[in-house]
């Protein structure tokens, strides 16, 4: 398949998530948001490896991901911050060995480097 395909894959893929996160978000929340942030961070690092012509595998830690990037690459300064929504790819979606199961983050996952949140408008 050409690399262009699974770029354009792996974009619109994120576009899913984040719409996904979007409204799991809006209330009432649903706890999962948290994890499509997390999966569209993981995929749009994954557009910019294949972009770079490097395979990303089966990983799924964002920071490992984002070191498999040359220390030069402009885009690693850009990516290194997503590796904050790693824990989000099961905390919200498995039990404790005691069963219970996290409830949502109480706090937005926003930062002020980021434009204004639709969420909660910091």
């Amino acid at each position: 398949m050409p690399v262009e395909q699974v770029i354009a894959g792996y974009l619109a893929a994120v576009a899913d998530d984040l719409d996904a996160a979007r409204r799991l978000a809006a209330p009432p929340a649903n706890r999962l948001a948290a994890y499509h942030l997390q999966q569209a961070a993981e995929k749009l690092v994954k557009a910019v490896l294949v972009h770079r012509k490097i395979h990303p595998g089966v990983e799924h830690r964002i920071d490992v991901l984002v070191r498999m990037l040359d220390v030069s690459d402009p885009w690693l300064p850009q990516l290194d911050p997503l590796d904050r929504f790693t824990p989000y790819a099961t905390t919200y979606r498995y039990p404790s060995p005691t069963g219970r199961l996290r409830a949502g983050r109480t706090q937005p996952m926003c930062s002020p480097r980021w434009p204004t949140c639709s969420n909660c408008g910091s």
